[in-house]
């Protein structure tokens, strides 16, 4: 039984039934579909393509069904503008939703996020862009 498989994320240029059948016979194991974007028609739909490639070429493969998690956010800003971050500075996260952030300071929805951080743990922010490492931790706020 091979332990290697090939897992290959479809989207709209590749889920067409000729791409999946290109696809299939190259070796793709498993079709990946990413619900962070996208909606379920689209991918039912390429679910079905998937399907009636597999009926035609009598290749197998699974699929991976990848769900968005929760999400963190952040609360008001100052002026309702983003914030630049500068590497190497020091950060503040708070769940005081009474904080209006700026580019030292920003509030966060989840109510229970400095209890669930650790110092030394990496916090991602910007869906992944941007590792912030978690410095100190006093009450409400993680500093970072």
């Amino acid at each position: 039984m091979k332990k290697t498989k090939i897992v290959c994320t479809i989207g709209p240029k590749t889920e067409s039934e000729e791409m999946l059948t290109k696809m299939l016979e190259a070796g793709m194991n498993v079709m990946r579909l990413n619900f962070s974007h996208g909606d379920y028609a689209e991918h039912g739909q390429r679910i079905q393509n998937l399907r009636n490639v597999m009926s035609k070429t009598g290749k197998k493969a699974a699929i991976l069904l990848d769900t968005k998690g929760p999400e963190i956010r952040t609360i008001k800003l100052e002026g309702g503008n983003d914030v630049s971050l500068k590497a190497g500075q020091t950060f503040t996260f708070t769940t005081d939703k009474s904080v209006i952030g700026n580019n030292e300071i920003v509030a966060v929805t989840y109510e229970g996020f400095t209890s669930d951080l650790a110092v030394g743990n990496t916090v991602l922010v910007d869906d992944g862009l941007i590792g912030m490492e978690v410095t100190a931790i006093e009450g409400k706020q993680s500093y970072l």
